[in-house]
């Protein structure tokens, strides 16, 4: 006999359907078109295949090209379950940025938010708007809310991300597979309850704790680099108080006025490179652009 999951079986049918306004497992109904069911995605008249070879499942009565509906039937049972749970177990949050420069440095966090725990469900309300999003599932409905969202093919996109944080309310994705339409509820229920590995932070509030600081350190560290990138020791290192040495006997044209900012300094090199590339048929080296720099103020 196959077993559950079994890619066989998944492209002949699923393991659930609605029979009446309940979602029902193939383990539960008669089988033939005595079940009464229909597709929970097409809502086409259902056949209750339960045979002695094959897994049983439930297949569409007229040829169609519906899938099932796995990723509705999760959504269904999930939120169906956690009507029914006492509590919920969290996984550890840690935050972790890391932000790569054109300078090779490396800014880097990773530090806990809140420790694994569990949660207890005092109510649940499903698919209530707040503000400009519809979550899943709102366990707790309140200032201490916890917001659930399923995903199985769809998880949690950029602008959901952004309206999640304008809520500044904890939320966690829980990631399901397809095959998962495949397990009975009790099943379910464990794997949503228990297993750890399906479960992902979206957002806490705690966690701009962390951020400010990181953010701080990232305009800090390209304000540090600009500043470096305008000053010809940086270019030059300890070769700088040798610059004049390396200095070009043809400096390239004087420009006809002092510069007043460091963008319109930055302006004037730029010419000069220009000039000098034109002149020699090559850019010209770091040691000879910190020159004509120097050279420029000595001129000034």
């Amino acid at each position: 006999m196959a077993t559950i999951g079994d890619p066989s079986i998944r492209a002949l049918g699923t393991a659930y359907a609605v029979q009446g306004r309940a979602l029902v497992h193939i383990s539960s109904v008669p089988r033939g078109l005595e079940c009464g069911c229909v597709c929970p995605q097409c809502h086409m008249k259902m056949v209750a295949k339960k045979g002695q070879i094959r897994e049983h499942y439930f297949a569409h009565h007229d040829a169609t090209n519906c899938d099932g509906g796995a990723e509705s039937i999760l959504h269904r049972l999930a939120k169906e379950i956690f009507e029914s749970l006492g509590s919920v177990e969290l996984p550890e949050y840690r935050f972790r940025l890391k932000r790569k420069f054109a300078d090779g440095g490396v800014l880097e966090v990773n530090e806990r938010v809140i420790p694994a725990g569990s949660v207890n469900i005092a109510s649940v309300t499903r698919e209530s708007r707040l503000g400009s999003i519809v979550p899943d599932i709102v366990l707790n409905p309140g200032p201490e809310a916890l917001l659930v969202e399923i995903a199985v093919t769809h998880a949690v996109d950029r602008k959901k991300s952004r309206a999640i944080r304008r809520l500044s309310l904890p939320t966690i994705e829980i990631r399901l597979k397809p095959e998962d339409a495949w397990l009975t509820r009790e099943q379910l229920k464990i794997k949503l309850t228990r297993d750890a590995n399906c479960k992902h932070w979206i957002f806490h509030p705690d966690q701009r704790i962390h951020e400010k600081p990181f953010y701080a350190g990232v305009r800090k560290h390209k304000r540090d680099n600009r500043a470096r990138l305008r000053d010809p020791r940086y270019l030059l290192g300890t070769e700088c108080r040798n610059a004049a040495l390396l200095m070009p006997r043809r400096h390239g044209p004087a420009p006809r006025r002092k510069s007043s900012s460091p963008e319109e300094d930055l302006w004037i090199i730029n010419k000069w490179a220009e000039w000098f590339k034109r002149l020699n048929g090559r850019d010209p080296s770091v040691a000879e652009g910190v020159a004509y720099h120097l050279s420029r103020r000595q001129r000034r």
